[in-house]
């Protein structure tokens, strides 16, 4: 069984969530891992998320990536752990919201893609901490929605009748709360942009594709990128013809785009601003200066919403999530 047919088999989002809603209560801390996960907070920067398979991504739809989560606060111990996400159907969200664009490639067609995707396929999950690899990693493994190393060991001892839930609270931290999608979507971006600038060849044979469902002579003739494609159907920079394009070369640039952080070159002439833009780059991550009480106060003691916050002070919603990470502002209860 190939890893695209044993996706098939594997649990939805909402229903790893539902196992741990109903599952046992922990002895330690009288609460279920799902209620525990209020307790644990992912990585604020989008540079965690360099590492992504994007040969995975635009060959084989499919979206494989770790989200790094920070330990247990309320215990102290400061520990930190990785949780691998593996879902399908990534390009067919990105065709759908591209074409809803105009066939714009911008931020936000990225970013509804992978909340579409996620919430519409099924999902595989695993965690490095050992809650995951002596409780759970069996359950997940025979339920076969374990996204890392197969577990063979009954949990005979730590947990025999599948009865704590569908993940540790790292991994129920992750699928409950999407704000990782920014980041995510961020990389993804840039990653797209910078092979569109640097490498249009590979762009055109294998991301162009991918992404759209058409060919980039398609594109071009239907004057979706003006004078951007204008050497489809010509020789590119170094005399190849974009037909003959060695596809297994976006291995190697992929490596040399993460050790670059995806930035593009800089243009020859200064583009247009896009409202926004800033805050989607990569490298830089500037977040306005707004006091921790003013924010609080405002987000948690009056109880308003996240869109009703960031639209209060004047931010992104990216923006408000980097401080209140910043902060460690939550809501209670």
């Amino acid at each position: 069984m190939d890893l695209v047919e044993q996706l098939l088999l594997e649990k939805s989002r909402r229903e790893l969530i539902q196992k741990s809603v109903s599952a046992d209560k922990t002895k330690a801390y009288g609460t279920t891992r799902w209620d525990r996960r209020r307790y644990v907070s992912i990585f604020p920067t989008a540079a965690n998320y360099n590492r992504l398979d994007m040969n995975a991504l635009f060959k084989a739809n499919l979206l494989d990536f770790l989200v790094p989560v920070h330990g247990d606060r309320e215990i102290g111990k400061g520990k930190d752990y990785s949780v691998e996400l593996l879902f399908e159907g990534i390009c067919d969200k990105l065709k759908d919201e591209l074409k809803r664009n105009n066939y714009k490639i911008e931020f936000k067609v990225i970013y509804r893609a992978i909340i579409n995707a996620i919430n519409a396929s099924d999902v595989l999950v695993s965690c490095t901490c050992p809650d995951w690899k002596y409780r759970q990693a069996y359950a997940a493994t025979t339920g076969q929605y374990n996204a890392g190393r197969p577990e063979l060991r009954p949990a005979n001892i730590t947990n025999p009748n599948d009865t704590k839930g569908a993940g540790c609270k790292h991994v129920m931290n992750v699928l409950g709360n999407l704000d990782w999608a920014m980041k995510l979507a961020t990389c993804i971006n840039n990653y797209i942009l910078f092979m569109k600038d640097n490498y249009e060849n590979l762009f055109a044979e294998i991301i162009w594709p991918a992404i759209s469902g058409m060919t980039y002579d398609e594109a071009y003739q239907q004057g979706l990128f003006g004078e951007l494609a204008s050497t489809v159907g010509e020789l590119n920079s170094e005399g190849t013809a974009y037909s003959d394009v060695d596809t297994t070369e976006i291995d190697a640039t992929n490596n040399y785009a993460k050790n670059k952080y995806f930035k593009r070159r800089p243009p020859e002439e200064p583009e247009e601003e896009v409202p926004g833009q800033q805050q989607l780059d990569l490298t830089d991550d500037a977040v306005p200066n707004i006091a921790k009480g003013s924010l609080e106060r405002y987000y948690v003691d009056e109880n308003h919403t996240r869109d009703e916050t960031a639209a209060r002070f004047n931010i992104t919603p990216w923006q408000l999530t980097e401080l209140l990470n910043k902060y460690d502002i939550r809501k209670r209860g």
